[in-house]
């Protein structure tokens, strides 16, 4: 079959387009140059930009819970001023919604806080009570601990125990030639001989017997190991024997004093920052910091914080006090050489800078120096003729005595180092300066007795009792006019070294308790009464919440501290306050002392004690707090008052830690109510000074008997005591003068006190106190006490059951 041959210029198409056969261009379509759509991808959507919304991703996780989604649902709204103050109202809402949950949510946290320091305390407060215990393990019991050991690297230093295999003598021996190069076997003669024969008939291989090398072995390995163990306790680092005396010593020495949550410790610590960084004037503040350093077991802090405040402060003598205790040495005494340079008037600071001084020459510089800056001070120089010899101290109690005329103690001193004739002219100048004083005339009684010259001691007697009695012992030359310009009587108030007025100044008015007053007023009239003879003058916390004390206060600012007796009281704050425990009574003490701007007081009295749960508070913690600020010279002698006489014998009787001076009594001897006279004889037995108070009757007995509301008086009373008056008025003569003379006619009273607030009542009761009582008043008083025993024929009426029934109310049914 023959073949056809095609040219190959016949199989080209010149009619056929060049693009065909090749690829399409990227991102061609067929039929769209055309117009044919069918099979173009769908055209995009134009989006007009006002009308452009975002998708919004409504996915849980693009939630939030108070923010909302991501993208918010409103996000296509304008942002308008309505949209602005709905935000500002929800914001306020949940703010305010979040400061009511604020209380419940810290409350929470502590309570969740201190839960879990309960569940998981720190190391230091586990241990921290058994390191303190450990200060007391004797030194036979710390011996008595036994050795724990080193449990550290056991493994290391305690290795399984050596296991030994035995082996013929040929190994040993080959051993033994390679280790030596010659020997090719052991020499009999060393004494390892084996026991076991040799296989030659010949007496066998050797091997060790042991007893002698193994010997030397054990000795060498003992000593090796000793020779370490020296080595060890030698080193510091390696110390492992414990010193139980030092170690004890030490660590008391680092363990804090207190044993507290530390954290209350760091909020103390913030707290005085910020108050010293508030006040850095404020002493206080300084030394409360330097004392809580100090009871944290941080001393070197404690003085770097006061002798800060040393710079703070440099007039307070607290602060240089506090800072020459934490001190100690030379240290000490730098620091008060400069505290009396800073404050050479201060009186604690001399006698504290003799203090620290060591030698005897020292302390007498230090005094000698004390008194150039103030020579009218007694304890100087009390401090300084305790140190001298008697010739010696007799020359500088001559000179002590012309810089502080009025201390007896001075005078007395010099008296007693004095020759009998010398002695008699010392006593003389004494009662020159110091007339009223009765230790000196006792002294001088002494005295003339001592030396056979007994007829002047009744002499001597008489002078001063009708001395004292005519003439105000309170007297000050330049304050006073006269030594009794109204004539008043003064009355020893036994047991005490007191001579009162006969007519007592009773600050109750001063609180405001009968009514409102003008403070000026009565200022005026505190002042004008100590001028007029009136010595002694009684108050309390508890007449109105402490302003009678605030306002006896400021009156007697100006006044001698020398010319009245001060009496105030402790126990009762409010009508239905009352606290009888010894810490209140320190500190009711010197809140009293700063209201009354005053340094000790003559006379502190435990006030109305018959509301205490019962009587053995007084006795065992009232009566012995007031007994130590007697011996700390705060206070000079003490006193109880109740309304129930009954109460105060109790005490009286079952007292036996303390020596009870004075009683007070008030509205218990007057027309009324004699319950008094019951119990007068038993007390004169306990020698006890007697206080009569409210001698009218907290007003019931006064011209026109006005009284306040709360007066608890029976309503009957009341009526009669108004009847009386009246009665009284048609004579002419006033109930409340007759009532102050009926009162004054008991015997054993020393004082009477009589309530004040303004100048017209103190020249009514001055006169009523100083004038004779007429033949007709007298027959008037005996008709009035007539009247009354009519009436109330005990004349025993009172008001007992209202301090029953409050004191139920206070404590209960179970007093």
């Amino acid at each position: 079959m023959s073949t056809v041959q095609i040219p190959p210029s016949a199989l080209v198409n010149k009619n056929k387009k060049h693009f065909i056969g090749m690829p399409a261009p990227l991102g061609y379509v067929a039929g769209v140059g055309r117009g044919d759509d069918r099979h173009a991808p769908p055209p995009k959507k134009k989006k007009n930009d006002e009308e452009e919304e975002e998708e919004e991703d409504l996915n849980d996780a693009n939630y939030d819970e108070f923010a909302g989604y991501g993208g918010s649902l409103c996000s296509k709204d304008p942002y308008d001023k309505d949209d602005e103050e709905a935000d500002r109202i929800y914001f306020e809402i949940d703010k305010r919604m979040d400061e009511k949950r604020k209380d419940y949510r810290e409350k929470k946290l502590r309570e969740e806080l201190e839960k879990y320091r309960q569940e998981r305390p720190k190391i230091q407060q586990m241990f921290s009570d058994i390191k303190r215990d450990m200060a007391e393990i004797s030194q036979d019991d710390w011996l008595s601990i036994p050795d724990v050991g080193d449990a550290r690297n056991r493994k290391q230093r305690n290795p399984r125990a050596e296991k030994f295999t035995p082996l013929p003598d040929s190994v040993l021996a080959r051993n033994v030639a390679m280790a030596s190069g010659s020997a090719t076997s052991i020499d009999p003669s060393s004494g390892l001989a084996s026991a076991v024969p040799s296989t030659a008939g010949g007496a066998g291989m050797l091997t060790p017997s042991g007893d002698l090398d193994l010997r030397k072995i054990g000795q060498a390995r003992n000593t090796l190991m000793d020779i370490k163990l020296n080595q060890v306790s030698d080193s510091v680092s390696g110390q492992t024997v414990v010193d139980p005396k030092g170690y004890l010593t030490d660590l008391q020495s680092i363990l804090p004093k207190y044993g507290g949550d530390i954290n209350d410790i760091k909020r103390a610590r913030t707290l005085l920052k910020s108050v010293r960084e508030t006040n850095r004037a404020h002493a206080p503040g300084w030394i409360a910091s330097a004392r809580l350093e100090e009871v944290t077991g941080k001393l070197q802090a404690a003085r770097n914080i006061i002798l800060k405040g040393c710079e703070e402060c440099p007039q307070s003598e607290d602060v240089w006090i506090e800072a020459a205790r934490l001190h100690a040495g030379a240290t000490a005494q730098a620091v008060l050489a400069n505290a009396v340079v800073r404050l050479p008037n201060s009186v604690r600071l001399w006698l504290r800078a003799a203090e620290v001084e060591t030698e005897i020459k020292s302390k007498r510089k230090v005094y000698r120096k004390a008194l150039e800056h103030i020579p009218n001070s007694v304890r100087v120089w009390k401090a300084a003729v305790e140190l001298e010899e008697p010739e010696d101290a007799r020359i500088l109690l001559g000179r002590a005595v012309e810089c502080c005329p009025t201390s007896v103690e001075l005078w007395l001193a010099l008296a007693r180092l004095e020759t009998y004739e010398n002695a008699r002219r010392v006593l003389n100048r004494a009662r020159e300066n110091v007339p009223t004083d009765r230790l000196i005339w006792i002294t001088a009684a002494k005295l003339e007795e001592a030396n056979g010259n007994c007829a002047m001691v009744p002499k001597i007697v008489d002078r001063v009792l009708a001395m004292v009695q005519r003439d105000n012992p309170c007297f000050v030359s330049g304050f006073h006019e006269s030594p009794n310009p109204s004539g008043l009587k003064y009355n020893e108030l036994k047991n005490t070294n007191m001579f009162v007025s006969e007519l007592g100044f009773g600050c109750a008015p001063l609180g405001g308790i009968y009514g409102n007053f003008a403070e000026e007023e009565a200022i005026a009239t505190v002042r004008d009464a100590v001028k007029a003879g009136i010595n002694f003058f009684d108050t309390a916390p508890y007449y109105g919440v402490g302003k009678s004390e605030a306002v006896l206060g400021a009156a007697l600012k100006d006044i001698p501290r020398d010319a009245y007796y001060l009496a105030t009281k402790v126990g009762r704050y409010d009508y239905k306050s009352f606290d009888y425990s010894a810490e209140r009574v320190f500190r009711s003490v010197k809140e009293s002392m700063a209201k009354l701007n005053v340094d000790y007081i003559d006379l502190i009295q435990v006030h109305d004690f018959e509301f205490a749960r019962n009587a053995e508070v007084i006795v065992n913690e009232t009566l012995p707090a007031l007994e130590k600020l007697r011996r700390d010279g705060l206070v000079g002698y003490i006193g109880i008052n109740a309304y129930p006489i009954s109460s105060t014998w109790e005490v009286l009787e079952k007292n036996r830690n303390c020596r009870i001076d004075t009683i007070l009594t008030y509205c218990r001897w007057n027309f009324f109510d004699r319950t008094l006279d019951d119990y007068i004889d038993r007390l004169k037995e306990k020698n006890v000074g007697i206080i009569n108070a409210a001698i009218l009757g907290m007003g019931l007995l006064t011209k026109d008997s006005t009284f306040p509301e709360w007066h608890p008086a029976p309503k009957e009373l009341q009526e009669f005591c108004r009847s009386a008056a009246k009665f009284c008025s048609e004579k002419p003569f006033d109930l409340g003068q007759l009532a102050i003379a009926d009162a004054r006619s008991h015997p054993d009273i020393a004082t009477h006190l009589v309530g004040m607030q303004n100048r017209t009542m103190l020249k009514e009761n001055l006169l009523a106190f100083t004038r004779q009582i007429s033949p007709a008043e007298k027959d008037l008083v005996t008709e009035v006490d007539a009247l009354f025993k009519t009436r109330f024929p005990e004349q025993r009426v009172n008001w007992e059951h209202v301090t029953d029934e409050l004191k139920e109310e206070i404590y209960g049914t179970d007093v």
